[in-house]
């Protein structure tokens, strides 16, 4: 995802596959490069809702 700007599916696509290739272990998880956001602070909440529930459909 590193400054590719902000693109949900693809946000979606690298989650779900990091979480997939974690199960069972503690992964810690943050958005360290804030050119993703474009200088549009309200994609940080998009960003972090969007990976809750990415981790709610993958680890449920």
């Amino acid at each position: 995802m590193v400054c590719c700007g902000y693109n949900e599916d693809r946000v979606r696509k690298i989650i779900t596959e990091g979480l997939a290739a974690c199960r069972g272990g503690f992964p810690h998880i943050h958005l360290k490069d804030v050119e993703t956001l474009e200088s549009d602070f309200t994609r940080m909440k998009r960003w972090t809702t969007l990976v809750r529930r990415i981790i709610d459909d993958v680890w449920s």
